[in-house]
This record gives structure tokens, sequence and C-alpha cells, in this order.
């Protein structure tokens, strides 16, 4: 279980350079709030009995992390430059589950990884119920408000089961994701960017997809003699399958490049002079359950996936704020861009294998519910001017590669099934 919290925040009636008229042109004032988290969990379990073998294995993480960056209300910051609210996160967690079961008579194998993550990252400049509550920022060049989250999760569970009568073996990985991104500038906020210095890199809210060379390890970790591991960059990749023409109209229905290749996103930046309100939220979901056994006379195996994904991403200027209402010294280029990007990824793999002598039962699944919400807006009776272009986009992108396979033989019964299950909600 693992909480975390970090800020960077000027508090409730802060003065910075309240008094600012001999400053010098380089002045900036930069908030960044950053998390970086990487999570390795792995679980082992090996049984081998002359009649009854029991191998079980779980690996589970609860992970809470609040990343905050902000400017209080009733606080006055100016600068000659550049103003910058930045929080950022970042999460990498691999999961490993690996059981087996041998017995004589009986093998029994459980595995299972299961994820938990509560997430939140904010960049603001806070308002008030009135006007004179609100934060005052001004700045000669640029005003930056961004939050950025990218969370990626690789996640392997697996079993082996052997009996010379009853196999019996389940794998599963499950992960529950909810996240909250959000940039803003708050009620009765006052913002002012003049854009007259150097123009900033800011987030546009879209993304540069592409598929390059698959790069994944699924190999499990291994360990030397003082009990050292190797291996941990495990990557779940594309399953690769053969060609496939399941209409029989001559093409190969399995061309996509998300079967072949590695799925890779960026966030694209553009430049900017005058106010950048962005939040952007990544997620790369990669999971495989996979079980095999066999025995004389009957073997059950069954593997399942299961992600639930819940996301929101906003970007706003919230109602009342007043952005940019004093234009005497603004530049001709002066822009606001409330930007707010959302991009989901999963690959999910459910494979079961069961052989037996009289009967063979193989089940397996994969899940996926996804609930994502990005919004830039700029709320009713907020008062926004520019001399250039004042832009407000939201771009959500989803790409889900969901597979499930069972393979079952017996001398007598054999059973097998697999079914992929993808739910997706989008509001943008």
């Amino acid at each position: 279980i693992l909480n975390e919290t970090t800020k960077a925040y000027l508090g409730k009636d802060t003065q910075v350079n309240g008094s600012n008229g001999s400053a010098g042109s380089g002045q900036d004032v930069n908030q960044l709030a950053s998390d970086q988290t990487n999570i390795i969990g792995i679980a082992g379990g090996l049984s081998a009995g002359g009649t009854v073998g029991v191998g079980a294995a779980a690996d589970i993480a609860v992970v809470t992390k609040v990343t905050d960056a902000y400017i209080a209300k009733e606080s006055v910051v100016k600068a000659t430059q550049d103003i910058l609210v930045q929080a950022e996160s970042d999460e990498k967690f691999v999961s490993v589950s690996a059981s087996l079961g041998v017995g004589g008579t009986v093998g029994i194998a459980g595995s299972a990884g299961a994820l938990v993550i509560n997430n939140t990252t904010k960049a603001h400049i806070d308002g008030g119920n009135t006007a004179s509550k609100g934060a005052d920022v001004h700045a000669a060049g640029n005003v930056v408000v961004s939050a950025v989250n990218n969370t990626e999760v690789d996640g392997v569970s697996g079993n082996v089961t052997a009996s010379g009568t009853v196999s019996v073996g389940a794998a599963a990985v499950v992960t529950v994701v909810t996240k909250n991104t959000e940039a803003f500038i708050g009620e009765n906020a006052k913002v002012i960017a003049d854009a007259t210095t150097n123009s900033a890199t800011v987030y546009s809210g879209d993304f540069d997809v592409t598929f390059g060379t698959d790069s994944s390890n699924e190999d499990f970790p291994t360990a030397d003699n003082d009990g050292k591991l190797s291996g941990l960059n495990i990557e779940v990749g594309a399953p690769a399958p053969a060609n496939m023409d399941v209409n029989e109209d001559g093409n190969n229905d399995l061309g996509d490049d998300s079967f072949t290749k590695q799925r890779s996103t960026a966030p694209v930046t553009r430049t900017l002079k005058g106010l950048a309100v962005t939040a952007i939220n990544t997620d790369d979901i990669e999971t495989i359950g996979a079980s095999g056994g066999a025995s004389g006379s009957v073997a059950v195996n069954v593997g399942g996936s299961v992600n639930v994904m819940n996301s929101t991403t906003n970007a706003y200027i919230d109602q009342d704020a007043q952005i940019n209402t004093d234009q005497t010294d603004a530049s001709t280029e002066q822009e606001v861009l409330v930007a707010a990007g959302n991009d989901y990824s999963h690959l999910g793999v459910a494979a079961v294998v069961s052989l037996s002598g009289v009967a063979a039962v193989a089940p397996g699944a994969d899940v996926a519910v996804v609930n994502n919400s990005t919004k830039a807006y700029i709320e009713d009776g907020a008062d926004v001017h520019a001399t250039d272009d004042v832009r407000v986009e939201a771009v959500s992108k989803q790409d889900v590669l969901a597979i499930a396979a069972g393979a079952a033989a017996s001398g007598s019964v054999a059973v097998s099934g697999a079914v992929a299950v993808v739910v997706i909600e989008n509001e943008t």
C-alpha cells in the first residue's frame, strides 16, 4: 500500500514580486510538483507432492497519489517574463505472479496480480467567491498552467499444473484505475499574460501515435545464488499472430499494426505567446493471464484479464475569471489556449490450454470497461480577451486490442471457450 502527496504552491495572501518596477527582463516564477513512481511486484509459488501438489501466488498493490501545483487565492504574483504552474505525475507498474502445482494424483495452482490506482494530478490558479478573493497573476511574457499524468501497467500472471488424475489451474490479472487530471483558472481569478517575450512550448491536447519494432519482454525475472533479481524490464507486447482471412476476401484481417508492433504515444506540443491551460493524460495498460495444465483424467484451466478504467481530464477557465482584461501592454501575438487530451491504450491477452485423458476444460476471458471524460471549456461569465486567437480544444483517443484464446484436448470430452468483452463510454 502506497500513499504519496507531492505539492508545490504559493499559499493564501502570498506576494511574489508585488512591487516589480525595477525588475530585470529575465524574471520568471516557476512552480513544479513532480512525482515519479516505479513499482515492481513479483510473487511466485511452487509445490510438488507425491499425491497432492498445491501452488499459489498473488501480487497486490494499492496506490494513491496526489500531485498538486497551485497559486492560492488572494495571492499576487508578477514576473517580467513567464509564470509557470506545472504538475507532473508518472507511474510505471510491473506485476508478475507465477505458480506451479505438480502432484502424483492432484495438481492445483493459482496466480493473481491485482493493482488498484487512485491518482489525482492538478495545476491551478485559485479563485474565490468574490472578485477580491481570487489570485492576481500578471506576466509580461506567458502564463502556463499544465497538468500531465502518464501511467503504464505491465501485468503477467501464469501457472502450470500437472498430475496423474486431476489438474486445476487459474490465472488472472486485474487492474482498477481511477484518475483525475485537471488544469484550471478558478472563479474570480485575474490572469494577464501580455505575450511580449519569447514563445512558450505547451501541449496542444493532441497525440502523435506511432507503431514501431516490438521491444517487448515477457520473460519472468530470474534470481542468482544471492537472491538478486534480473530481467525486471518486463514489457507486454503485441501477440504477432499468423495471417488470417476470416471473411475470405483475400486480405489478411490481422494486418493492423497493433497485432505485430509496439504502440507508442507522445503528446503533441506547439509554441504559444500568451496563456495556456492544458491537461494531458495517457494510459498504457498491458496484461497477460495464462494457464496451462495436463492430467491423466481431468484438467481444468482458467485464464483471465480484467481492466477497469475511470478517467477524467479537464482543462478550463472557471466562471467570472478575468483573463487579459487589461490590454495596455499586450502583444499583437497574444493567444489563449485551453486544451485537454486523453489517450488510452489497452492490450489484454487471456490464454488457456488443458490436456487430459478423459475430460479437459479451458475457458478464457479478457474484459475491459472504460469510462473516459475529456473536457476543455470556458465557463459562463468568464471574461477572456486576446489580441490573437482564443482556442478551446479537447481530444480523446482509444486503442484496444483484446485477445482471448482457449484450447482443450482429451480422450473423451474437451471443452474450450474464449471471450473478449470491451465496454467504452467516452465523453469529449
